[in-house]
Parts: structure tokens; sequence; C-alpha cells
């Protein structure tokens, strides 16, 4: 990875480290801190150097890391949940090296780093025209969601009740009783098989 791509992660992590809302904490009790974090589908690992005021992100780095992380941008959304973080490895989804406490402080750093918008907005168009922005923007998103979430709905209600692609609930529930049924009959024939061969 060249030192471009670094840099431009390394400055979008500062940038938004200094908007953000989060508890300005959480990248502080990283200080003096190294992360080694491999992402397997780009092979080449990234090494997070956390100092005073800034996060220094490299390529390459000679030094011994607090912690080494290795995980697929598949989990990328379970990680989300530092609750998470015991079940991946458990899994094999996540590998770590290290300071387990350092990982799950590099996790909830890492999740902190969200910018007001609306702050940052006001800096070029004011906090009026800000604030509505973002108010539409939510309940655009809101109104979206919802329309997906409808649409699934229907969806699902077509496969199963319209075009009959799929069995509904209760006829599955109704096909797992009636195997059940016939699960207990065969073991009493089976029973009543071996009874009277013991003749």
């Amino acid at each position: 990875m060249n030192a471009m791509i670094t840099g431009v992660i390394e400055t979008i992590m500062n940038q938004l480290a200094r908007l953000s809302t989060g508890d300005p904490n959480d990248l502080h009790r990283l200080r003096g801190k190294i992360v080694k974090l491999t992402i397997k589908e780009w092979q080449q690992p990234l090494y997070f150097i956390f100092s005073q005021q800034h996060i220094d992100v490299l390529a390459v780095y000679d030094g011994a890391s607090d912690c080494e992380l290795g995980f697929s941008l598949q989990i990328l959304p379970k990680l989300q949940d530092q609750a998470n973080i015991t079940t991946l490895i458990k899994s094999d989804q996540l590998t770590l090296e290290g300071d387990l406490s350092v990982a799950q402080q590099f996790s909830k750093a890492m999740l902190a780093l969200k910018p007001d918008i609306e702050e940052c907005l006001s800096l070029y168009t004011g906090d009026v025209v800000a604030h509505g922005m973002v108010r539409t923007a939510k309940v655009t998103q809101e109104w979206l969601q919802y329309r997906l979430l409808r649409h699934n709905q229907v969806f699902a209600q077509a496969i199963t009740e319209e075009w009959r692609l799929a069995p509904q609930g209760l006829e599955i529930a109704h096909f797992a009783d009636q195997v059940d049924d016939i699960h207990s009959d065969v073991e009493r024939l089976s029973v009543r098989i071996e009874q009277l061969l013991g003749r």
C-alpha cells in the first residue's frame, strides 16, 4: 500500500477525530499505543500509531505492536458492537494477538469518529440552513427505510400467498407436525416388530 493511500486514510481519520462528537477520552486512552490492522482483502497491513493529538497511519513499521487485528471486510458490521469481539475471535472470523483491552479501545474509538455534520455544514451555510439540510436528510432517510421495509413485506407476501413459491409459516408448522407424527409411528412400529421377533 503506497504512502498516498495511507496519507489519505490518516488525513480522514484525523479530520474525523477533530470534528467528532464522541468522547475525546476514547482516543486519549490509546495514546502511545500501536495497533496493527490487516484486512484480508488488502493483504497489506496498516499501523495506527496514537500520539497526543494525532493518529499516524503507516504501511510499514519496524517496532512492536500492542495489538494485532486481522479480519475480512464482511465482518465490519459485526465489529460495531464491542460485545461481538470475543465471539468473532472464537469463530476464527477475527484474529487477535496482543492486548484485548487495546483492541476494544481501538474498536470503541473508531466507532466514535462520527463528525457533527450539522456543525460542519454550518461553517459554510449558516446554522439555519445547515439545520434544515440535516433535518431533510434524516426525514428522507427514514422515508426510504420505510419504503424499503414495506417493499420487502409486499414481496414476501407475493412469494408466499400469490405466487406460492414458498410455503407460509402455518404450512411449515403443519408439515413439521406431520413429520413428527410419522417419526413417532415409525418408532412405535419398530418397537412392535422387535417385540414380535423376540417371541
